[in-house]
């Protein structure tokens, strides 16, 4: 918006439903001319946000004005300390997922709230997906579509095959390792060992007691 105090004749102006910020109106306010500019419509930003949980993540809604004054919401309430048009979160939590907005006033333009967009911000678990080459395993014909991991296996392959006594639809346990893993409570663990099965007790299992990071 230009400025508009060059216009001697003007009497008033209505600039409201706009997308007007205080770098608008800040310089049009205080004249000779009277000027209607609430409400405006709100301020665009990026409306999904992804973070990864323990990261820094930052939300950032630019708003033109030399006077503003600025505070973000979460969920309708206010985040304490949140003063600035920009809010950072560090490390991130599942706690800190949800919608978030960002409200301004400006001390020279009075009677006005500029709000963003609202900002969904949603977590996400860092992992990679490792494929196991399952031509080393060979698929049995089973009627029930899967076979009990505890039930007797026939020791025959076929190509492409090279083990015997197994099977992708029959397993005895699963080891799986994986970095930066974060649990259900939000904690991020720089490595992670954990298993599925067996459910067998007996000198061919084996049951971890102790889980430690060795690097």
């Amino acid at each position: 918006l230009a400025d508009l105090s060059v216009l001697t004749g003007l009497d008033s102006v209505d600039v409201r439903a706009n997308l007007l910020t205080f770098e608008d109106l800040e310089p049009n306010v205080g004249h000779h001319f009277a000027i209607d500019y609430t409400p405006q419509h709100p301020v665009d930003a990026d409306r999904n946000v992804r973070g990864y949980l323990g990261d820094r993540v930052v939300l950032h809604v630019p708003v033109g004005g030399a006077a503003n004054q600025y505070q973000w919401y979460k969920g309708g309430l206010a985040v304490p300390l949140a003063d600035r048009d920009s809010l950072v979160i560090s490390p991130m939590t599942r706690d800190d997922a949800g919608t978030y907005e960002l409200h301004v006033t400006n001390t020279v333009v009075p009677g006005l709230v500029l709000k963003s967009v609202p900002i969904k911000l949603r977590y996400e678990q860092r992992f990679a997906a490792l494929w196991l080459d399952i031509g080393a395993y060979h698929h049995l014909y089973v009627a029930s579509g899967a076979r009990h991991e505890n039930s007797p296996h026939p020791a025959g392959m076929q190509y492409p095959a090279i083990l015997r006594y197994s099977g992708h639809l029959y397993g005895k346990a699963l080891w799986v390792g994986a970095r930066n893993w974060s649990d259900t409570s939000g904690v991020v663990h720089p490595y992670r060992v954990t298993r599925v099965g067996p459910r067998t007790h007996g000198l061919d299992a084996a049951f971890p007691v102790l889980h430690r990071s060795i690097c």
